[in-house]
């Protein structure tokens, strides 16, 4: 598990079937860190390092992390991501990543 896990687990989880932006998702992270931390979490570090993880994420056929569908063209939409609560792993089974 990532520094951000849980904080992206728990925003996503708010935010539904619709998703959030990715810019969204980081700014809300940032604002979360201090609390842990005792700082801002440096915003562009972040985002990159966000965006990959669910760009990689989002492409494995059982993951958590998936991209939101546009309704009308049936397509992934950019930059927008969710959670599916169906796919959460067991948290026996989970370890933190530094």
């Amino acid at each position: 598990m990532r520094w951000f896990e849980p904080n992206l687990q728990k925003i996503l989880t708010e935010a539904g079937i619709q998703g959030l932006r990715i810019n969204d998702i980081v700014r809300n992270i940032c604002n979360l860190e201090p609390a842990l931390f005792g700082d801002l979490h440096p915003y562009d570090e972040a985002w990159k390092e966000i965006y990959q993880f669910l760009g990689r994420e989002s492409k494995k056929e059982h993951s958590c992390y998936q991209r939101v569908i546009d309704k009308q063209t049936q397509a992934p939409r950019r930059g927008y991501f969710r959670l599916d609560p169906h796919r959460l792993p067991d948290e026996s089974q989970m370890k933190i990543e530094f």
